[in-house]
Formats: C-alpha cells, sequence, structure tokens
C-alpha cells in the first residue's frame, strides 16, 4: 500500500533485500492459496495465520 521498493522495506526492517523478496513470495503464495479456497466456499484453518 505504501508502495515500497524491496531496498525501502529492507532498510525499514533491517533485513537483507533478499530476505524481503523471500517473505513477500511466500506471502503471495499464501494469498493465491487462500483466494481459490475460498471461492470454492471452504477455509484452509492452515492458513488462518496469515
Amino acid at each position: 500500500m505504501e508502495h515500497l521498493s524491496y531496498k525501502e522495506i529492507s532498510h525499514i526492517l533491517g533485513v537483507p533485500v533478499t530476505t524481503v523478496q523471500m517473505r513477500l513470495y511466500r506471502v503471495h503464495k499464501k494469498l493465491r492459496k487462500l483466494l481459490k479456497i475460498t471461492e470454492k466456499g471452504g477455509i484452509d484453518h492452515d492458513l488462518c495465520e496469515i
């Protein structure tokens, strides 16, 4: 929402840029899975930790 670059996020969090990239990849993957599940009418409780 803030339109920050990976480098800016990395600086704010104090982690390497590659860590930011991996975390965003993982959350996008979980979100895609969650959206597919909810479209089918069910919920995967393992994804409720998002």
